[in-house]
């Protein structure tokens, strides 16, 4: 990543966006950011010309104000009949939204899911065909970065050129002429000017979805020993841990089996006794897939046995094929009081930070810098614990 120097920073240096940060280097192993376009043909029309209009923010509520900045870039992009151009909404890394709106339960998916849901509800198809949001500032940096800094290293990561003129986009909180002054960077415009957006803000918005509230976990493992080590780097993000050993799991799963005449199960821990029929899941990004249902299909499946039911989207996926889904532990309707993880997951890499979200997969609050610490603690001592 290429860094300026924000030595003797002023009061309205820090208001634009700069602050210091003890370790300005990503994490990532990727060349390329990890990117979610509107329209994929985006992708292929980025080239080394193209015009970078940058959107950083927290988006925690992404609601008609940001809508409303994105139409105006559009809109004066079209006006100066410049085409080569992409607008990147650009999600800033959870340690800016934990502080930001510390009392809220804000994780890097909800953001995800209210930009992209947002986007598609109030903004044309001809401006979704240039917009994309970018994925690693939030996924893959291990702390929030200065603004030119994002920019620049999304346009290294994409061979664009830095002296394009690249343009930020922004609202009515930032004093953004500070960045033409500190940085290489232009700054075409911005929409402060529009007095119409000083009408939305997210603080207004905030109250609108869940405070941060400690849960009852139900802790899916094999040995005692998972459980223990488990409660001792993680008990203070819940009011109690209870263990579900697979053991009795199954010998609940057996006796579901027989009552239900149940023949097949998706879940690997029961191919001893059910036929077994894996299905996939494609991954779009870290933070969205869809699940893959023909092996089911091709089996002429009319029922199918799971270990458990938490957000419901796989019951409601098997359902809407026509196969009545049961499963051992159901939650779906406990979401506000209980979570549900299974300490196995968390020996595969691929399900870990910084590669996917931790807390849409393992029921976890989002990650600060402490946090990685000591998950990485954590994976390496369990790592030793035989099964």
């Amino acid at each position: 990543m290429i860094k300026y120097d924000y030595s003797n920073m002023s009061s309205s240096d820090i208001e634009a966006g700069f602050f210091e940060v003890e370790n300005k280097q990503k994490i990532s192993l990727k060349t390329k950011h990890q990117v979610f376009y509107f329209n994929e043909n985006l992708n292929k029309k980025i080239n080394s010309d193209t015009i970078v209009l940058y959107y950083n923010g927290a988006f925690s509520t992404f609601h008609d104000g940001h809508s409303l900045c994105i139409k105006n870039a559009y809109e004066e992009m079209i006006k100066r009949k410049i085409e080569n151009f992409i607008i990147v909404i650009s999600p800033s890394h959870t340690s800016y939204s934990l502080y930001k709106y510390k009392d809220y339960d804000i994780s890097n998916k909800s953001r995800y899911d209210r930009i992209k849901l947002k986007c598609l509800e109030s903004l044309s198809n001809d401006i979704l065909d240039y917009l994309c949001i970018d994925l690693e500032p939030m996924l893959n940096y291990i702390e929030d970065q200065n603004f030119p800094d994002l920019i620049l290293d999304f346009c290294n990561s994409f061979n664009i050129k830095i002296g394009n003129k690249h343009a930020v986009i922004c609202g009515k909180d930032k004093t953004w002429n500070k960045l033409t002054e500190l940085t290489k960077l232009n700054v075409l415009f911005n929409f402060v000017e529009n007095d119409s957006i000083y009408n939305f803000s997210s603080k207004d918005e905030i109250h609108k979805y869940p405070k941060k509230n400690k849960k009852k976990l139900y802790l899916r493992c094999i040995n005692e020993e998972q459980y223990i080590l488990f409660c001792f780097y993680f008990k203070g993000k819940y009011t109690t841990i209870e263990p579900i050993y697979l053991k009795d799991e199954i010998f609940i799963a057996k006796k579901m089996a027989i009552e239900n005449k149940i023949q097949y199960t998706n879940c690997k821990e029961y191919a001893d006794f059910l036929n077994y029929i894996p299905y996939s899941r494609t991954y779009i990004n870290p933070l969205e897939n869809t699940i893959n249902l023909k092996p089911i299909l091709n089996k002429n499946v009319t029922s199918i046995l799971d270990s458990d039911v938490y957000s419901g989207g796989t019951k409601i996926a098997f359902e809407n094929i026509g196969v009545k889904f049961y499963s051992v532990y159901d939650l779906q309707n406990k979401t506000d009081e209980y979570e549900l993880l299974d300490v196995l997951d968390m020996y595969d890499d691929k399900l870990n930070y910084p590669f996917y979200d931790i807390s849409s997969k393992f029921s976890i609050s989002p990650f600060d810098k402490e946090d990685y610490k000591v998950f990485n603690q954590f994976k390496k001592e369990m790592k030793n614990i035989k099964f």
